[in-house]
């Protein structure tokens, strides 16, 4: 899987104050690591949420944390899989876990084994977004993409009421378009050995900031935070499931 760094805030921020229009009481926050723990925990904290765990799944040891307010203070507490199992959840969110992990029918299972009676599922999965990834990314595991189609057959043995979003939406395949052009412009430089070795030394670097610059203008042209209901025609760059516990 490929996180891209300087998007990975923004597009899950978005998430977070999304779902803080629609959620309440004990939530348990399944997370690909802890870049957004305290932000996101102080934003649900401080509308109708009572407490939240959080969940990293890219952790090893699966450490779990617990956050409260109180008296206008977050509270921090240490908690492990052990206390976690014993515990069910009002609601839970699950953003891209289900893309990056090893079993998707045992995260699955996990999770609705944790909602309450008629407790709520919050999920997203990644869409192949076609896009150049980022210099500057992570790292992770193969990354799981989804259709609608796919996550909904998945969820559907689990939950009823499921309400479909997406996040992104994107026109144009630009990565092969990126590379097309670059391949025409290597062929046209390779007649020259002399000419082919100066793009190598110093325009290729220079080519690839400039086309990082381009490629984030286009990314905020392509809606790429924006949540809408789910729309056939769109290629999202992330599907969300909003469902309740059968």
């Amino acid at each position: 899987m490929k996180i891209r760094t300087d998007d990975i805030y923004r597009t899950n921020m978005t998430k977070y104050e999304w779902v803080n229009q629609m959620i309440n009481g004990k939530i348990l926050d399944i997370t690909c690591g802890k870049y957004l723990s305290y932000s996101s925990s102080k934003l649900l904290l401080e509308n109708n949420v009572t407490e939240i765990w959080n969940m990293d799944i890219l952790e090893k040891e699966q450490n779990i944390t617990l956050r409260k307010i109180e008296n206008k203070k977050i509270l921090f507490f240490k908690k492990n899989m052990e206390e976690l199992n014993n515990e069910k959840f009002d609601v839970i969110l699950g953003f891209d876990a289900l893309s990056i992990t090893d079993d998707i029918s045992k995260t699955i299972k996990f999770i609705f084994e944790h909602l309450e009676d008629n407790g709520q599922a919050i999920l997203s999965v990644s869409n192949d977004d076609k896009l150049l990834n980022n210099e500057y990314d992570l790292d992770t595991k193969d990354l799981n993409l989804f259709t609608k189609n796919m996550l909904e057959k998945q969820i559907k043995p689990y939950a009823n009421n499921l309400e479909f979003f997406l996040q992104g939406t994107i026109g144009i395949d630009y990565k092969e378009k990126f590379m097309n052009n670059t391949s025409r412009l290597k062929k046209i430089l390779s007649k020259s050995e002399k000419t082919y070795n100066i793009y190598f030394k110093y325009l290729r670097n220079t080519k690839k900031k400039i086309s990082n610059i381009k490629e984030k203008r286009k990314n905020k042209k392509t809606l790429r935070y924006e949540i809408i209901p789910f729309n056939e025609q769109l290629n999202p760059l992330f599907t969300i499931v909003k469902c309740k516990k059968l």
